[in-house]
């Protein structure tokens, strides 16, 4: 089993970094990409289902991610890294002073990353200082992916 090393800030007294696998390894439609920390949760950020930033989180949600990733877990399967895939999405953006002009919108495509797995971990990630990190997507996304938030 391939297993990815996530190196965090040495503010994160927990631990210092985090080891991820695979979730599917098996399959030969699906690979992993380096995502700049950053850049992917900006993202993600655009997303209708956001998950609040780690500050926001109850205490047991917060206790519960940060020991899942713990590297000291003896015994215990390593935790998945997320799988995600980056849409584009179209929406129109007006120019104008205060709503004038709006005859004159345009359409942009927006990155949006939406998770299938992995979504509270990658806000952890995001809150312990992780510059960079491993996300498992289908080969069809990997130039979007990696246009919009690899590293």
């Amino acid at each position: 089993m391939q297993h990815f090393e996530v190196y965090l800030s040495p503010e994160h007294t927990d631990y210092s970094s985090v080891q991820l696998r695979r979730r599917y390894e098996s399959l030969p439609d699906y690979t992993v990409i380096w995502i700049d920390t950053e850049r992917f949760m900006a993202c993600f950020e655009r997303d209708h289902f956001v998950i609040p930033p780690v500050s926001e989180w109850d205490e047991a949600k917060l206790n519960h991610v940060r020991d899942t990733l713990r590297p000291d877990r003896r015994g215990l399967r390593l935790p998945e890294m997320p799988v995600a895939h980056l849409r584009l999405v179209f929406r129109t953006v007006y120019s104008g002073f205060w709503g004038f002009f709006k005859l004159f919108g345009q359409q942009v495509n927006f990155p949006v990353i939406a998770f299938s797995n992995g979504r509270h971990r990658s806000r952890y990630l995001q809150y312990a200082g992780a510059k960079t990190f491993p996300v498992e997507i289908e080969l069809s996304n990997l130039e979007l992916v990696r246009l919009h938030c690899g590293v």
